[in-house]
């Protein structure tokens, strides 16, 4: 269970977006779905104020209900915000084409997967960063790669 208080004032944060990431991470960690309870219990907020912050989560799109209405889970702008931090990040930038050029060349799909591969604290050490790369038959031809214009 997070202690939002005490991680607010070490960190001389936020209170509220500190309670919003942290109900964000209990939804990544959790199953796709889940009770307000749930999300309480894991944040160490209390149930008014998880429910609070869901709705206002919700209606931002960075959290949905679940079709049968009983629980939370990640919602759509919450892809949106990590495939732009995904393309902005530098290992990754720098895999995409040599993933896509290889693809064409052999040709089939594939997708630069970017991972943490270690972390010291909160700082992430950039140089242990790491592409897995998965390549797969497409359905149909793909195009050549664009080729990546360089600096002169």
């Amino acid at each position: 269970m997070l202690n939002i208080v005490a991680m607010c004032s070490q960190r001389g944060g936020n209170q509220s977006v500190e309670r919003g990431a942290a109900v964000l991470r209990a939804l990544r960690r959790g199953p796709p779905a889940q009770r307000v309870s749930d999300i309480a219990g894991a944040t160490g907020l209390s149930f008014s104020t998880a429910s609070r912050l869901l709705a206002t989560l919700e209606a931002a799109d960075l959290v949905r209900r679940a079709p049968d209405g009983q629980g939370y889970g990640l919602g759509p702008e919450v892809l949106a915000l990590a495939g732009a931090a995904l393309n902005h990040h530098t290992v990754h930038r720098q895999a995409r084409p040599v993933a896509q050029r290889l693809a064409w060349e052999l040709g089939l799909g594939a997708m630069a997967l970017h991972e943490r591969a270690a972390a010291l604290g909160r700082r992430v050490v950039e140089a242990a960063d790491t592409v897995s790369l998965a390549l797969g038959h497409t359905p149909a031809p793909l195009p050549p790669p664009r080729r990546a214009e360089h600096p002169s």
